[in-house]
């Protein structure tokens, strides 16, 4: 049987980074709710809520999850400057999935 090619590498690259959000774009899918306030509080440490906030905005656009090693960075900035938070070291950012609970870890 042949295997049906659907995207091109280069495509398929692409469709696997996060959007790429025009000023407007960052405004609409990074807005911070009172719900989004609410679960911004429970979470401790800085590095978590731009995770979260970030994680949230990039599902609502397509409907994916990201590593935060391809958080693009002006988004990044973009959520810091949002936060009112400056020294964020994303590489303690794991998030993931809990069955037991909706928390990013």
């Amino acid at each position: 049987m042949t295997q049906l090619t659907i995207l091109s590498e280069s495509e398929r690259r692409l469709f696997d980074l996060p959007p790429i959000f025009s000023n407007e774009e960052q405004r609409l899918y990074f807005t911070v709710t009172p719900e989004v306030r609410t679960t911004l509080a429970r979470i401790e440490t800085p590095a978590y809520k731009v995770g979260f906030l970030l994680q949230l905005g990039y599902f609502k656009a397509n409907a994916r999850f990201y590593q935060a090693a391809q958080f693009r960075r002006r988004d990044v900035d973009y959520v810091k400057r949002l936060l009112k938070t400056d020294a964020v070291d994303l590489s303690a950012y794991v998030g993931r999935i809990d069955h037991n609970s909706t928390a990013s870890k």
